[in-house]
Formats: C-alpha cells, structure tokens, sequence
C-alpha cells in the first residue's frame, strides 16, 4: 500500500497545504491491484483535528485496502470548510475543486463523478455535506458522520467551541451557500425543471446519545422531503471517534465500490 503525506502551494488558499493520501496499490496478500483508476473518498475531519485524523484515530486505511478505494485527506483547520469572502480562507472552493483537480493530476484518481465521493466526520460531515451539494457535477455520493449541521438545524445555536463564529452574522450566513440547504434547493429546483440533472446520492448516521443527534435528524428529513437518496441511520453511541470506526465498514459498503 501507498500511505503519504504531501504539502503543495494552494493557489486558492494562498499558501503551503498538507494532506494525505493513501492508494491502494496492492491488495492485503501484497498482490497489484487493478489497473483501472481508483475511486476516491475525500475525507474531511473534524474540529481541532487535521489531515492525520482519520488515520490515527480509525482503521480507515485497512478499510480502504480491503474494498481497494483511494482515499484524500486533506487538512480544512477549524473551518467548516466554508469560504471566508474577508481572507484567503476559501476552504469550500479548495476542497470542492482545486485539491480534486491537483490530486487527480498527482494520482491514478477516475475523473468520473461516480467514482468521486466525499465524506467526513462531525465539522468534516458538515463540510461534507456543504461541499458535495455545492458541487454536484463533482461528487456522485455524500457521507456524513455525526454532521455538525447543529449550526443552521437548531435555533438557538448550542454551541460547544463558539463555532458559530465562522459564519458570520448568522441572518445572512442561513441564507448563503454556507448553509447546505441553500445548495440542497438550487439542485431540487433544477431538477424540477430537468430530472436528468445530477444530485448526490447521500449517507447520513449520528449516534443516539450524540447531542447533533435531532440537528441530523431534522436535516435528513428535509433532504428526503426535497427528493434526495437519502439513507440516514442512528446506531448506540456518543460522538467520538470510535462511533465513526464502527459505522466505516458499512458506509464503505454502501459507497458503490465496484470489486
């Protein structure tokens, strides 16, 4: 297998970016792998974590080697990865298209939308979510554990870390982008118009004893209420990483990996 940890100069964020990445070159017998490009999952993490977070805290990388996926995680600070319009924090816009167009060129990546998938945990499922409804021509599926959605799905905002702070005036940032139903709508409205439109198919799980559980929930509902494929399941457990380790394999079996 091929686990690494790359640093390249983003042009969107305006500086030297980590991220890691791991092909599944061979298989758990040592054997090559296909040649065919690989499907890809884009990993966001959560809040006070970086690009490491996946590998040290779940099996992922076994994971992704038993089912032959490759996986991109880059590093979206404590961002939400929103695109801040007042700095060079445009976090969306570097993860939904300059760090899939840079790994695609570096990587045997598919350029298909069927192919590419986008996933995170908590901050990484809200950004997640935000990032694969913004760029549905991108990311044919979504997935999302323990989605901090909390944000725009609970009034009043009960926040943790002051995490509300990213969004600025809250009235104005509900009605934006940074919102995923602002993006959720645009895609129901156009396939309204023209069925033949592409929407990501979308997981969603949250333990159900996690404080996020009625913020997932309630956004969940809307997403199926608006003509989304939506799977969204709740299993025993708080909001950790170990609930995230327990619900990998069968989010990975519920990607269309092709074996």
């Amino acid at each position: 297998m091929a686990l690494m940890t790359i640093h390249y100069r983003s042009e969107v964020l305006h500086r030297d970016v980590p991220i890691m990445a791991y092909l599944p070159v061979d298989d758990l017998r040592g054997k090559p792998v296909r040649t065919k490009p690989f499907q890809t999952l884009y990993l966001l993490h959560g809040l006070e974590y970086d690009c490491q977070g996946w590998v040290v805290n779940t099996r992922i990388v076994r994971r992704a080697r038993e089912k032959g996926i490759a996986l991109i995680m880059p590093s979206g600070e404590n961002s939400f990865y929103i695109d801040h319009e007042d700095s060079c924090n445009h976090f969306g816009e570097y993860v939904g298209k300059e760090l899939v167009d840079i790994t695609r060129g570096m990587f045997h990546l598919s350029h298909n939308r069927t192919d590419t998938f986008i996933g995170g945990f908590s901050m990484g499922g809200f950004g997640a979510l935000r990032i694969g409804l913004k760029y549905p021509e991108t990311f044919g599926s979504i997935t999302a554990v323990s989605a901090a959605i909390h944000i725009f799905e609970t009034d009043p905002v009960v926040t943790k870390y002051h995490e509300d702070q990213w969004f600025g005036i809250r009235s104005e940032a509900i009605r934006s982008d940074k919102n995923p139903r602002v993006s959720a709508e645009r895609i129901a409205a156009g396939r309204e118009q023209n069925p033949a439109l592409s929407a990501p198919s979308i997981y969603m799980t949250c333990g159900q004893q996690d404080t996020l559980l009625k913020a997932n929930e309630k956004f969940s509902s809307f997403l199926k209420s608006r003509g989304f494929d939506v799977t969204y399941e709740e299993f025993d457990g708080i909001h950790c990483w170990d609930y995230v380790d327990e619900r990998i394999p069968g989010i990975l079996d519920w990607l269309p990996i092709e074996q």
